[in-house]
């Protein structure tokens, strides 16, 4: 099957093979479907990214106009958004670390000191 794209483009990109097309969309949709699926907000924004690019070029092979403006829109969203989940996380490890390093400490401390029922140190 062929699709015949608007007169305004080029006269060598006129014809596409629609398996192509289709298999962009429905590539774009499993994606999207994966992104909703996701536990991990990191792997859901990364599936949702590779989505709005591939709905990108869906929407400008078949000159979707709504549904091409929407993904462009929603694509710096998502960059924003995991560019703030990797920032977050960092600070998150390093306080995971000083808990260890903390909770490690407490360990030495008890370790040298004894207690009797009441909590008297002897």
């Amino acid at each position: 099957m062929r699709l015949c794209i608007p007169e305004w483009r080029d006269d060598d990109a006129k014809e596409i093979d629609m398996s192509v097309i289709g298999a962009i969309g429905v590539a774009a949709g499993v994606a999207l479907i994966a992104a909703f699926a996701c536990r991990s907000q990191i792997k859901m924004r990364l599936l949702a990214l590779t989505s709005n690019v591939l709905f990108i070029g869906y929407a400008a092979m078949l000159d979707l106009a709504p549904f091409l403006i929407l993904n462009i829109v929603l694509l710096p969203v998502n960059l924003w958004r995991l560019k703030d989940l990797f920032n977050t996380r960092r600070p998150t490890q390093k306080s995971w670390k000083m808990d260890a390093d903390v909770h490690e400490k407490v360990r030495d401390i008890q370790a040298y000191s004894r207690y009797d029922s009441a909590g008297i140190e002897f």
